[in-house]
């Protein structure tokens, strides 16, 4: 049976069973055994578990760390929006978009090869990638707009 413990400066822990005498008394001093924690978004505050379920912005930034398209999917829904032009849209399909060299003006062309290197042989687009925050800039479009590429929640 799982056991739960808490110390102030080390936070949560659970155990699979009930720790020996000999591993008790190696934990730091102030440990205290708890509940087992209900979630990741309790906190123990001395005496018990308080749920504090995330804001809307964690909930969003969390997404966006993990919010992704297949790159056929993500050229459609840019082709959908408008944020690609049809030329742009076929050329993302079989390569690299000659207008997103932009991105790089000023840059050395190794950062601009690498690039195309990654979007040539990356199958799925990650909303959170640097390629995207940068054509997102070159194209003026918000975060909601970008979110709503990748299909916001």
């Amino acid at each position: 049976m799982e056991h739960g413990f808490f110390h102030p400066d080390r936070g949560y822990w659970q155990t699979n069973s009930k720790p020996s005498e000999a591993v008790l008394d190696g934990y730091p001093e102030g440990t205290v055994e708890v509940p087992l924690r209900p979630s990741g978004e309790h906190d123990w505050n001395g005496s018990k578990w308080v749920h504090n379920p995330p804001s809307d912005a964690e909930i969003l930034a969390r997404w966006r760390e993990t919010a992704s398209l297949p790159r056929s999917a993500f050229i459609l829904a840019a082709l959908d929006a408008e944020v690609l032009t049809e030329a742009e849209a076929e050329q993302a399909v079989n390569g690299w978009p000659a207008s997103w060299d932009a991105f790089f003006d000023g840059k050395p062309a190794r950062d601009r090869i690498e690039a195309k290197a990654r979007w040539v042989e990356t199958s799925v687009v990650r909303r959170n990638a640097p390629l995207i925050a940068q054509l997102a800039a070159f194209k003026g479009l918000t975060d909601q707009k970008v979110d709503a590429l990748f299909e916001a929640p």
